[in-house]
């Protein structure tokens, strides 16, 4: 398909991991565009090691030096669709006027949206503005909107968490009284549900070291998952970019923002199950 194609589109960034290499190939003898070619490295946010995945030197734009999960901001997304749409342009010429008007109207509902983020998530409290989640996609999302991300995986679900993972991350649910922890569709809840049983033994600890502090506590909800490598199936809620994060917004606000998670009616002990948002 790809040698069949009129024009070959992808991300860069390391994204397609070892397809990156087919696509430098594709790109000398074939129509090609690289969203990544939207952004400056500076807009980018650096994974210290990551580049040890290819061969390119450290800290090269497409040596997986840096995180590829930029859609979760909208503004640098809007950036990639302009991008992609003045490309198109300019090797279909015949179609400018419809790849331009089309980019115009997407860049209105991005700014909107954008918006409508921030408005929903004002209502979040500071100390619960934490995504804890089972890999590290959404550090764009936690930059631009003011939030702190804590995952168990880095930025590669191939990546296994070791025991000790779990525990510190576990520990630190613990200390900072996180409400809700979020799975991922892409990636198996078994490892936070690990952390959710270990944040029990968290709080024990934390409750022999400050008793008064820890006296009373509501151990995390396992919320809804957040779609974090890709969308919905098609006609599903999430099956565009734009439902996708409307979804995401709506899930995180649900999780976060509740008063139900500081109520000291609901705290439990630390032999119950963890709770499931249905």
């Amino acid at each position: 398909k790809l040698l069949n194609a009129d024009i070959v589109v992808h991300h860069g960034l390391y994204l397609e991991a070892k397809l990156s290499d087919v696509f430098s190939q594709l790109a000398k003898t074939k129509a090609s565009i690289r969203l990544s070619d939207a952004f400056i490295e500076t807009e980018l946010i650096s994974v210290s090691g990551h580049s040890k995945d290819s061969a390119a030197p450290t800290g090269a734009k497409e040596s997986g030096g840096y995180d590829p999960h930029v859609w979760f901001d909208i503004l640098l997304w809007g950036k990639a669709a302009k991008h992609s749409a003045h490309q198109l342009a300019r090797l279909d010429p015949a179609g400018a006027s419809f790849y331009l008007k089309n980019l115009d109207s997407y860049l209105k509902e991005l700014s909107m949206l954008h918006v409508d983020v921030q408005t929903k998530l004002s209502v979040i409290p500071k100390p619960w503005r934490t995504l804890v989640t089972s890999h590290d996609a959404f550090s764009y999302f936690a930059k631009q909107y003011d939030f702190e991300v804590l995952a168990l995986q880095g930025i590669s679900t191939q990546s296994m968490p070791s025991r000790k993972d779990i525990k510190n991350l576990a520990m630190a649910i613990a200390k900072k009284k996180i409400p809700s922890i979020f799975a991922e569709t892409s990636v198996s809840s078994k490892g936070l549900e690990a952390v959710l049983r270990e944040t029990r033994y968290a709080y024990k600890t934390l409750q022999k070291q400050h008793p008064e502090q820890y006296a009373s506590y509501t151990l995390p909800l396992l919320a809804d998952r957040l779609y974090g490598d890709s969308l919905g199936p098609e006609n599903s809620k999430a099956s565009t970019y734009v439902s996708m994060f409307k979804y995401q917004i709506q899930t995180i606000v649900t999780a976060l923002s509740t008063p139900r998670f500081s109520s000291p009616l609901l705290s439990i002990k630390t032999t119950d199950a963890p709770l499931l948002i249905q």
